[in-house]
This record gives C-alpha cells, structure tokens and sequence, in this order.
C-alpha cells in the first residue's frame, strides 16, 4: 500500500507544493544588504514593497503552484483513462465469453433437435403392401430395401454394372426414404459448418445410423444425387462402423476414400 501511495500523482504533487514553499522560504530568508550599509531580509523587503511587486511576485509563485497541480490533474486523469480501457477490455472479454456460451447453448439445443427430428423421419418410413396394410416401419425398412438392393445385385450382377443397378434401385425406391438422406445430408453440413460444432457432435451423429443406414449410405454416395455427401462421410468419418462383408461385394469398399472409414487414403478412389 505505501509504494502505491508513493506512486500516486497526489504524493507528487503536495511534494512539490512543499518543495516550493520551502524554496519560497529559503529565499525569503536570505539576507540583502544594500550600498548604505542596511541589511534585510528578502521577506522583509517583499512585505515592503508596491502592492504592483508584490501581486508580481505571488502571480509567479501561484503560476508555479497551478503548473505543478495541471500536472497532477493530467497525470490522475491519464490514469482515470488507462483503468476505465482496462475496464473496457475485461468487460469485453467477459461479453464475447458469455456470447460464445450462449452460442454454444443454442447450438447444442440445436443439435439434439436435429437428432430428434432425423430419429423421427426413420420412424416416419414405412413399407406398406397391395392391401394397405403397413407391414414394417422405421428401421426395419431400411433393412428390408437394403435387402431389396442385395437381390437387384444378385439378379442383375451378370448383365449390368453396378452403376447400372444402383440407378434402377434408387430411380424405384428413392421417393420412400429420398427425403430421410436429404434431411442427413443437411445436417451433416449444417454440423460441419457452425463453428460450434466439436468432434463429439460428428460422432453422436454417427452413432445414430444403424448397419443398414451406412449401407444404405454407402451406395447412395455411389449416386450421381448423393455424390456430395461424400465430402461429409470423409469428415465424419461415419463409414467407421460399416459392416464391410455386408456390402454387395467386398471390393466395392475401395470405391470410396478410404478416410471414410477413418484410415489413411493410400490409393486413389477406383470407378466403377
């Protein structure tokens, strides 16, 4: 506390009020004597002098004072200044934290209404047969129209390419779950690119498909329509759980980078 007293401009200034005054009483203390041989000392003399002299000599004496005391003044108000930006900085600080926190908890409430509504779309797909009846809902037909696509490959495998059988699969049956990928495909983007997003985001959106969703994916990514959810399977990595000896075939795995399984590409993508 006493090396903070010692640094304030007030400590100075009533330092160098004193030293005036003790300079103004060194001076008047001092004796003169004049050419008839009558000494005195300069107090006496200032007492005595024209009232002219004598307001000269306070004006001097009381300039110095106000100089000193505008040096203080400028000197208190600099540092008035430095702790008000001070101040200003640390409250800024403090806002842009609450605002990134805010942020972050309307990106999380965000993300979770996302998973809901995504959840909600598979449960929404059913299979429904010539009667009207509904014979398989949410997961389950995805499974079943994975199934679907096997038999179209197994069947057609000799005659057409996979290009080919992938087209006549999705042209069939892309109006029963077209808006299901759709939905993904947005919110992959969307996670991908709010500067909130965290790792641990990717992967709860990963968690969420079933063996037969990335199979399903796989092959869609395959897709002129799905060729760019590619760019956000790499990303997320979401190929990492897929069951590969469930593909239609074992080498179609190299039809896509081999970051989508969260490895290395150490070969280039092959056609098909």
């Amino acid at each position: 506390m006493g090396k903070r007293l010692c640094l304030h401009p007030v400590f100075w200034g009533v330092l160098a009020t004193l030293t005036l005054f003790l300079f103004a009483l060194w001076i008047g203390s001092q004796v003169d004597c004049s050419s008839e041989g009558v000494c005195q000392t300069k107090f006496s003399i200032f007492l005595a002098a024209r009232p002219n002299e004598v307001g000269d000599t306070l004006a001097g004496f009381a300039g110095a004072l106000a100089f000193v005391w505008i040096i203080v003044t400028v000197w208190l108000q600099s540092q008035e200044l430095s702790e008000q930006r001070r101040v200003l900085s640390e409250q800024k600080d403090e806002f842009a934290k609450t605002n990134e926190n805010m942020l972050a908890q309307r990106f999380e409430v965000s993300f979770f209404e996302l998973l809901a509504t995504l959840n909600s779309i598979v449960e929404s797909i059913d299979i429904i047969n010539a009667n009207g009846q509904v014979t398989a809902k949410g997961r389950d037909c995805i499974k079943i129209y994975y199934e679907r696509l096997v038999k179209l490959y197994e069947k057609r495998s000799s005659q057409s390419n996979l290009e080919r059988i992938n087209e006549e699969f999705w042209t069939k049956y892309s109006h029963e779950f077209g808006h299901y990928f759709r939905f993904l495909y947005n919110s992959l983007r969307a996670v991908s690119e709010n500067p909130q997003s965290q790792e641990r985001h990717g992967k709860l959106l990963r968690a969420m498909l079933s063996d037969h969703e990335l199979l399903l994916l796989f092959y869609n990514c395959l897709h002129p329509k799905g060729e760019k959810m590619i760019k956000y399977v790499v990303e997320f990595e979401l190929f990492d759980n897929l069951p590969v000896e469930k593909l239609l075939d074992p080498k179609h795995e190299k039809l896509v980078p081999a970051t989508a399984f969260g490895r290395e590409d150490t070969s280039e993508r092959e056609a098909i």
